[in-house]
């Protein structure tokens, strides 16, 4: 993907927002960037260290931090993309689950796996649970122990 990148035309692109909008131009990197790329936008007001910042270093243009997740749905910034992510909790502590397990066991977590998966998110979700609690539940369970 990085000569792909290297060998796009980036004349005229006076933005990170428009040089990547034609690095998704090429479908070999639109596939994970129409996915990544929109969380990146909403945090883009954050330098490197985490410091808030209205504009680049040395430029005068505002950053823009909007953007459209993969289902369609827009956001203006930040505060926007955190609202829509707990309106979808579920899905997120779902998603964030079968991730750490598929880490955890070195593979992609398979059909005979889904029901386990979901009870222990149903589990979390109920008890209003955290971040702590859900790698606990994770490390604890027999999903993870039959490894």
């Amino acid at each position: 993907a990085s000569d792909v990148y290297k060998r796009q035309n980036l004349r005229g692109v006076t933005s990170l927002k428009q040089r990547l909008e034609r690095h998704r131009s090429d479908s070999a990197c639109n596939i994970c960037h129409r996915k990544i790329d929109p969380f990146g936008f909403a945090l883009e007001a954050y330098d490197r260290i985490g410091r808030w910042r209205e504009a680049y270093d040395g430029q005068n243009s505002a950053i823009d931090t909007s953007g459209e997740l993969v289902d369609g749905t827009s956001f203006n910034n930040v505060d926007d993309l955190k609202k829509t992510l707990l309106d979808r909790e579920g899905q997120l502590t779902k998603c964030l689950v079968e991730k750490l397990f598929g880490y955890a066991r070195g593979r992609t977590m398979g059909i005979s796996e889904r029901q386990e998966i979901i009870s222990l998110v149903e589990e979390l979700q109920k008890r209003h649970h955290g971040m702590r609690q859900l790698l606990l539940a994770v490390v604890q369970s027999e999903l993870f122990m039959r490894r």
